[in-house]
């Protein structure tokens, strides 16, 4: 007995020395600096036994699905905050618990990353949208944004006053919210419809056909215009900054107002943060990585080399001005609604703006459309069949054939065939006589 309770001994604290000596696993969509700046951290933290893998953005949420439910993903990620609300319905996270270092995150970042009352995720990094100002071009800033579009006579031949991205839901939404305007209302229901958002539409339709906004531009047009000089101003993120370099003398501002309204463009905001699947939430040591990813060391290498605004309050973001205007930026910004309804507005929403941008619809027919198309991708699949119809039928074809069978039965002629087959059955005169089989039929 006592050797058998030694054995157990032995092989329990042999699997725990392996559960305890198994690797962290991290994964990540970073590329460039930002994912430097993640590798340099991960290399002054106390936990070296660490696996980084990195993962396309477009792919992310797709590989978690695959891997988290079958205990194959990792016990870490990073990734944006709008996604935890289809995260923690799914399963693919867990509360973050002692791993958020209490009054170290400005209170934008932490609402951004709460869902149904719980923390969700730890905070890295605030991104939103900005005023990037060619000061080459531009000697006073207008204050609205029409004053912007409004210097559009004095520019250059062939600049443009005001380059972002006009047919992509994510850039219209500074418009969209000035206009009081939102992308979900308090239901989760789709908000982009209605008088503000009709107004918003139109008031960028306007844009558009006075010359002062590049019609089709995406991302790379927009860093592509603005460095060489071909716009005045743009709105974009901290990722231009990285592009520009000094090919161009420029400065950041938070976005302006709209004068129409009197209202500021209010960029969304989208914190990227870490997250812990379940089996990960639940190791001291992946909790330990957490807080030294998120501490202040590792934001302000990431705000040195990432360019990212810090999630934290004890980072300072003064010495450089860029971050600094990111960092007023992101304390007015709207942060992205973390509830799985935001992720089914995105698709019916890009094309209810491109279909009025070009001339296809008017606004209140495109958002309408816009609107059932997102009903259409909410809607609840239909409750499971009743198996009542299938088992009603089931029981009329067996009355049907009880009632055939018996009215075979009933006529002479199976009657008849019954008795010509009794003395088949009848008993062997001889025991132990064999079967012999003569001619078609049996003999005793």
């Amino acid at each position: 007995m006592k050797a058998l309770v030694a054995l157990v001994f032995v092989l329990v604290t042999s699997w725990c020395g392996v559960a305890a000596a198994a690797p962290i696993k991290i994964w990540h969509a970073y590329r460039g600096e930002e994912e430097r700046a993640l590798l340099e951290s991960l290399a002054e933290a106390p936990q070296k036994d660490v696996v980084v893998l990195a993962i396309p953005y477009d792919a992310f949420s797709a590989k978690l699905a695959s891997a988290i439910p079958f205990g194959e993903g990792p016990d870490l990620f990073v990734d944006s905050h709008e996604r935890i609300g289809e995260y923690a319905r799914r399963g693919f996270v867990a509360p973050v618990g002692d791993a958020l270092e209490q009054g170290a995150y400005v209170e934008v970042a932490l609402t951004a990353v709460s869902h149904d009352g719980e923390l969700f995720a730890v905070p890295l990094s605030l991104k939103s949208l900005a005023l990037y100002v060619n000061d080459d071009l531009v000697d006073t800033v207008p204050p609205d944004l029409e004053g912007i579009v409004e210097l559009v006579p004095t520019l250059p031949a062939g600049v443009y006053a005001f380059a972002y991205e006009a047919q992509n839901t994510y850039a219209h939404a500074p418009i969209l919210h000035a206009f009081g305007g939102r992308m979900l209302d308090d239901r989760d229901g789709f908000g982009f419809v209605g008088p503000e958002a009709e107004r918003s539409l139109t008031f960028v339709a306007d844009l558009l056909d006075a010359g002062a906004v590049p019609r089709d531009a995406d991302g790379a047009l927009v860093t592509n215009l603005f460095r060489a000089g071909k716009a005045a101003f743009a709105m974009s993120g901290p990722w231009l900054a990285a592009d520009l370099g000094d090919s161009i003398r420029y400065h950041v501002e938070p976005l302006p107002r709209l004068r129409a309204t009197g209202q500021p463009l209010r960029p969304m905001l989208t914190v990227e943060s870490i997250m812990f699947s379940p089996g990960g939430a639940a190791r001291p040591e992946v909790r330990a990585l957490a807080r030294h990813l998120a501490g202040a060391s590792a934001a302000e290498l990431r705000m040195r080399l990432g360019r990212a605004v810090s999630a934290r309050r004890d980072v300072d973001a003064s010495g450089d001005p860029v971050m600094r205007a990111f960092a007023e930026q992101a304390a007015t910004a709207v942060p992205m609604p973390s509830s799985p309804a935001m992720r089914s507005t995105w698709e019916p929403a890009h094309k209810a703006l491109r279909k009025v941008l070009r001339g296809e619809a008017d606004p209140s027919t495109a958002l309408a459309e816009a609107q059932r198309r997102f009903d259409e991708i909410r809607r609840p699949p239909p409750p499971p069949a009743s198996p009542t119809p299938a088992l009603v039928l089931v029981g009329i074809a067996l009355l049907f054939g009880a009632w055939a069978l018996v009215r075979r039965v009933r006529t002479p002629a199976f009657r008849k065939s019954v008795r010509r087959s009794l003395p088949a059955w009848a008993p062997s005169r001889r025991a132990g006589s064999p079967i012999r089989r003569s001619g078609p039929s049996w003999r005793w």
